[in-house]
């Protein structure tokens, strides 16, 4: 949620308004260009805005280019998330909103404090604030993102 000019991690509307919480960040920003003749949306704090929601840059980017059903990478020469197509900032902050409700929140205690994780072939989610362990809502299990993540802990797992 945007409020104040800051990105707050919660879904509870009274944290809105509380001076002292933590859990919030700098609001994600973005720019069009045209390189080689294709617009391209450049999210330009990506790699800070991952490490403040507690995921991997190039993880966070695959999943908002899954869902724009676009081209995505990390721009080595600007160092930050592009995407291979002319994104209206509003459903990528939408977007990213969703990644972090989903998966990243804690549904006992709406805290960002998720630590996911693998078990009988399912995500798990494991909270560090309150100690609730639940596997992943099984309604997103058919959604790209859930398939992204799921594949890059694996990946972790398995090195």
């Amino acid at each position: 949620m945007i409020h104040n000019g800051q990105f707050y991690l919660t879904q509870n509307y009274y944290n809105l308004s509380d001076p002292n919480f933590r859990y919030k960040t700098d609001i994600p920003k973005f720019t069009t260009e045209i390189r080689k003749g294709t617009k391209q949306t450049f999210f330009l704090n990506s790699n800070k805005f991952a490490k403040s929601i507690g995921i991997a840059e190039n993880i966070m980017i695959k999943m908002i280019g899954a869902e724009l059903s676009c081209q995505s990478k990390i721009d080595k020469v600007n160092k930050c998330g592009v995407f291979r197509c002319e994104c209206n900032n509003k459903i990528i902050l939408e977007i990213i909103e969703n990644i972090i409700v989903k998966y990243l929140l804690c549904d006992k205690c709406d805290t960002p404090e998720i630590i996911l994780g693998i078990k009988h072939n399912r995500l798990t989610q494991n909270c560090k604030a309150c100690g609730m362990y639940d596997y992943v809502k099984k309604e997103y299990e058919n959604k790209k993102n859930y398939k992204i993540l799921y594949e890059s802990i694996k990946n972790t797992i398995l090195k």
